[in-house]
């Protein structure tokens, strides 16, 4: 069976883009990018933090839209998509390709959201205490 990833360049087509870069330049991505950063969820996250942050390492530095999932693409719901930090991205769709026996890109996200936390919190901070 194809995975998500595989799958993905003919869904583009089929939606009348040429790549996923065309995609992202698209006026359906930029409009849900707008909901997606208006919504509850980054809302929330505004108030507690005063500012939008990395769901997985909660820096603020260089955040882009994640797909959890490319089954929904075109037509994605806002719980599709996560804000993650260039890093944090990069490490989870290298996880994801590392270890193909994960079933799909949701999977991989979850578990490296997991890995990302824990690691977190054992982590120290300057004054040696951990971090909460």
């Amino acid at each position: 069976m194809a995975t998500q990833l595989e799958l993905l360049p003919k869904k583009l087509k089929e939606l009348g883009y040429n790549s996923y870069k065309d995609y992202l330049k698209s006026e359906h991505w930029i409009n849900l990018r707008k909901r997606f950063y208006n919504s509850k969820k980054v809302k929330r996250i505004k108030e507690v933090y005063n500012k939008v942050l990395c769901e997985f390492c909660y820096g603020y530095e260089n955040l882009n839209l994640h797909h959890r999932t490319y089954k929904r693409i075109g037509c994605e719901r806002l719980d599709d998509l996560v804000i993650v930090c260039k890093e944090c991205h990069y490490h989870i769709h290298q996880f994801y390709y590392k270890n193909m026996n994960i079933k799909n890109l949701y999977r991989a996200t979850r578990i490296m959201r997991r890995i990302k936390r824990r690691y977190r919190k054992r982590s120290k901070n300057d004054n040696g205490q951990k971090l909460k």
